[in-house]
This record gives C-alpha cells, sequence and structure tokens, in this order.
C-alpha cells in the first residue's frame, strides 16, 4: 500500500458457478424498492411537514422517489399491469389513495369533503415526530384511557406496531412460559409465541431484575427497551392532549421503572447499588425513609452512611453507594401564582386570606423556580442507571393537574437543572369558588425523587356572566314531551336561547307560556299541537 497505486483481486470459484459470478460482478444488479411497504408513514410524515397539502400533491411526490423510477423499469414487480401513461397514473392514484385512506383511518389525517385538501392531527404529528407507525396511533386512540392501572399501561406498550418484528425463535414459547412464572403480572398463556406477549415478558423481567433464560433474550430486551422509550413518550403526550392526569402520572412511573429496572412497589433505596431488599433496615438507623431525607439527614457526611452500611457492605460498595447518591439531583421547588407565593402545607388553609384569588376563564401563570442544592459531579447530568444499556441525561416533567376531577390541565418537560432554572406553566380555570391544582415536579429517570405541591386558589366569577348550557348537536337537546291536562306538570319549551321575531313570538305565546307561567287547559288545541310543532321545527332550522 505504500509503494503500488493499483491492485488486482483475484477470486477463486467452482466452474460450474463463473459465470454467475462473472454475470454479478459485471453488470449491474438491480435492487427494488421498499417504499410501498412503508408508503403511509413516509406521506404522514411529508403531510405534517407541509410539504404534501394536497392529493395531487401526494401523487407527484411518489413521482420523485426511487420506488417511482424502478416502477417503470420493473413494473410486474410492483404489481402494475402495463407501461401506458394511463396505467401510470391509475397505479399511482390508487396506491397514494389507499395511504391515505389508511392514515385517516388511524386518526393520522383529516380531509375536506371533498377529499381534495389534506390536513394533520394531534396524532399525526405525533407519530412523525416519534417516527411511530400510523397503526400505532390508531392502536393508542383505541385501546388508551383514563385511570389505567400498570398492567394496562404494559400491554398498551407491548400491543404496539413497533414490537412486531422481536423474534420468537424455535422453542422459545416453552421459555417464555417458564419466564412468565417469574413475573408479577400475568400474561395470556395461549399466546406465548407472540413477539408482543414476549416483549410484556422481558419488560416485566427487566423490572424485577429476573434472570434470563439465555443470551438471545439479552439482545432482544435491548431492543425492546430502544422502542419502549419513544412508544412511551407518545403514550404520554397522547394522555396529556386528552387531560388525563391519572394515565398521565401512571405513564412516567413506567418511564422510571424501566430506566432504574425497578417496580415502583419496591422501595426506593433499590435503586441503589449493591442494595438488596433484606438491607433496607440499615436506612431506618439515619430516620429516612426515601432518598431525598437519606441526603438530608447524612448532610453530606460519608463517614455517618459508611458506619451503618458496613454492617451489611464492604467498603468499595459503599462507596459505590455514595457515588450513586451524590450524582442523583435533589431540587428545592419555590411556586408563586400571578406573583403570590404559594404555601407548603399539607391541609387546605382555613384562613380566606391564604387562598389565592384569581378570575374565572382568565389565564392563571402558575410560575416555578427550581434550584439544584447537589450539585453535578465529574459525571456531570448522566443519570445513574446500572441496568439501562445507554447513556442517559437527567429530565423532569412538570404536571399541573385538578385531583378532584382528574384532570390534566398542563404539562411541561424540562431538561437537567444545574443549576436554577425558571418555567412558567398557564391554567385557566373555569368555575367560580375554591379550586385545589396540584402541581407535580417528576423526574422523567429516577423513582422516588419526585414531589407534589397544592396550589390553593379562590376563583372568582365575572360578574353579569352565567354558566349557560349548550348543546352541540339536535341529540343533546331536551325532548319535546307533549303533556295532556292531567298531567301535573306544565309542558316547558326550552326557547331561552334563541331570538324570536314578533310573528313567530305571537304564534307561540298563544299555545305556551314559554317565560314560566303554568300553562292553562291545552284540550282545546287538540289537533293543533302536530302541527304547531313542525312548524316551530322548521322555525329553529331557520333560526339556527
Amino acid at each position: 500500500p505504500q509503494y503500488d497505486d493499483q491492485g488486482v483481486a483475484v477470486v477463486l470459484v467452482h466452474d460450474v458457478k463463473k459465470g454467475f459470478y462473472k454475470k454479478f460482478l459485471y453488470e449491474p444488479f438491480p435492487v427494488e424498492s421498499s417504499l410501498l411497504a412503508v408508503l403511509a408513514d413516509h406521506l404522514n410524515a411529508e403531510i405534517v411537514a407541509g410539504t404534501i397539502t394536497t392529493r395531487q400533491d401526494a401523487i407527484e411526490y411518489m413521482t420523485w422517489t426511487y420506488f417511482f423510477r424502478r416502477l417503470v423499469q420493473n413494473p410486474t414487480y410492483y404489481g402494475m399491469e402495463g407501461l401506458e401513461a394511463e396505467d401510470v397514473n391509475s397505479f399511482l392514484t390508487a396506491t397514494v389513495g389507499k395511504c391515505l385512506d389508511q392514515l385517516e383511518m388511524s386518526y393520522c389525517i383529516e380531509s375536506d369533503e371533498d377529499g381534495r385538501n389534506i390536513y394533520s392531527t394531534v396524532l399525526g404529528r405525533m407519530a412523525s415526530y416519534y417516527y411511530l407507525a400510523h397503526q400505532t396511533m390508531q392502536h393508542f386512540a383505541d385501546n388508551m384511557a383514563d385511570n389505567m392501572t400498570v398492567k394496562d399501561a404494559i400491554q398498551v406498550l407491548v400491543d404496539s406496531t413497533e414490537f412486531e418484528t422481536i423474534p420468537v425463535r424455535h422453542n422459545e414459547d416453552i421459555l417464555n412460559t417458564e419466564l412468565a412464572k417469574s413475573c408479577p403480572l400475568e400474561v395470556n398463556q395461549y399466546t406465548m409465541d407472540s413477539p408482543h406477549t414476549k416483549a410484556n415478558l422481558l419488560l416485566q423481567a427487566h423490572m424485577t431484575r429476573a434472570q434470563l433464560p439465555c443470551s438471545d433474550y439479552l439482545t432482544d430486551t435491548k431492543s425492546v427497551m430502544d422502542n419502549a422509550m419513544r412508544v412511551l413518550q407518545a403514550m404520554i403526550d397522547i394522555c396529556a392532549e386528552s387531560g388525563w392526569l391519572s394515565s398521565t402520572l401512571r405513564v412516567i412511573t413506567l418511564l422510571q421503572q424501566l430506566i432504574q429496572a425497578r417496580w415502583d412497589t419496591d422501595n426506593a433505596f433499590l435503586v441503589l447499588p449493591h442494595m438488596e431488599p433484606n438491607m433496607v433496615y440499615l436506612f431506618s438507623q439515619l430516620q429516612a425513609s426515601c432518598i431525598p431525607e437519606l441526603l438530608y439527614n447524612i448532610k453530606g457526611e460519608y463517614e455517618k452512611l459508611a458506619k451503618v452500611l458496613r454492617a451489611e457492605l464492604d467498603e468499595q460498595e459503599i462507596e459505590d453507594v455514595w457515588a450513586a447518591l451524590r450524582r442523583m439531583p435533589i431540587l428545592d421547588v419555590q411556586i408563586t401564582v400571578n406573583e403570590s407565593e404559594v404555601l407548603k402545607c399539607r391541609d387546605p388553609p382555613r384562613e380566606a386570606d391564604k387562598w389565592i384569588r384569581v378570575t374565572a376563564g382568565s389565564q392563571v401563570s402558575i410560575d416555578l423556580t427550581l434550584k439544584r442544592l447537589n450539585r453535578p459531579g465529574r459525571e456531570g447530568t448522566k443519570v445513574f442507571a446500572p441496568k439501562y444499556q445507554k447513556p442517559k441525561d437527567e429530565g423532569w416533567m412538570i404536571v399541573v393537574g385538578h385531583r378532584e376531577h382528574k384532570e390534566l390541565c398542563a404539562l411541561k418537560r424540562l431538561a437537567a437543572v444545574r443549576g436554577s432554572s425558571r418555567h412558567s406553566l398557564t391554567i385557566v380555570p373555569e368555575h367560580a369558588g375554591r379550586a385545589i391544582y396540584t402541581v407535580y415536579v417528576m423526574s422523567d429517570s429516577y423513582l422516588g425523587l419526585d414531589q407534589q405541591y397544592d396550589v390553593y386558589l379562590d376563583v372568582e366569577g365575572v360578574e353579569g356572566v352565567e354558566d349557560e348550557e349548550v348543546y352541540y348537536s339536535d341529540e343533546e337537546m331536551p325532548e319535546w314531551r307533549e303533556k295532556s291536562a292531567t298531567d301535573g306538570d306544565s309542558a316547558r319549551m326550552p326557547l331561552s336561547n334563541y331570538k324570536m321575531d314578533k310573528e313567530n313570538d305571537d304564534k307561540i305565546e298563544r299555545y305556551y307560556d314559554y317565560e314560566g307561567g303554568a300553562l292553562g287547559d291545552i284540550s282545546e288545541y287538540d289537533g293543533k299541537i302536530s302541527d304547531w310543532s313542525e312548524e316551530v321545527e322548521d322555525h329553529i332550522a331557520s333560526w339556527e
């Protein structure tokens, strides 16, 4: 290599295969396009980006792809019958139309009544952002709900399209059956050969820290974890978009569980290295029930911690525990609402002046100041997660919700906090009266470091504005009932939301006292009611 500027490669083959290799070396080998199998997801990404806004744009986009080049060269491979312009046009139109219909059924796009203009939806934008299949978004829309349990959240996660490619090798259904015995959540015993069931078992085994039956399962676990992270982020966004407080908190906790390889029901000290369930009792000697409390009590003194842990751990293991504790971020949270400081108390204050006054229907700004109490060490803001296969930076999620109504009002993702940072979220209280909102400051990586604070608001109504009942369709309006004179109740007609001219007013007033007075005997109008009701329905249609 240091002296020659050219080289000769000699390929020795069997004589009967000589012709095949010569053709392979000297003639171009055709490579066909695989775009058709994932065309719907590509179109969705272009619709979200704004490249495609109509069906015609989608067809023109296809002509710029490698798929189109191979289509006209090898039409039979892609199922096209001829090479005429009409054949190509009809094939592309049918292909694009089928993909757009799939996206619409998956709630990823919407179209006009004529079907020409195309618009992306929230689910479509999530699919493009997290690189998820449109079938996954349809699965989420159909199966996710409020108040999901951990079992429900894991099942929704593993049933995603992204886990269909997890290999189930020969006789692995038997291994899956054995692995299921060491997992706390039950799975369908008749689907042990399914990749979704295997993904479920691998995630449970990861959080249980169970022994895997073979090395192939370790490789499969890494693949499952890679997909699970982005799928979980999309699930959090969908729960937040739907206003599901309980499900959002549950999915965020599941994210913490997967990164730390622990269940949320496990003791918080088990995330520390070398700690086993039979050693947790040691921390009671330090009057600590959680990691922040432990860090506060030892006050940065290594010997306080080591003196207690030496009963179970050697010196090197104690140093590992100490190093892990120093890496965990401990935040001090200060909250203000419309520049009024929020009191940190467990029970609602009795004094009226301790409730922050706001106006119903107006925006309320919740400002948070996050200050990290322990400085990052040489590892920076990398998460301590020995069972997670990739380096990960710390992150936080701020959730504002109304626990009584089980409603999520705001969510914001934050990067790692190194020193001090300020963040703001906005909510809009709708109803007058006292309301308690809860602010959750949750880590996206650590179990046991979450904080929550109650915000006590005294919501004042706007004078002269009353809550009106709004009907979004004819089906939601109160039914019209014809009552005879023998009924004790008087008939009522809900016309207060409509404006009537004097002629229509006179017609109705002859039969109904719609301002609230009791009706007299309406038997004299027998035979006229049906004609009158049809006339009123026609008037209502015109008023609408």
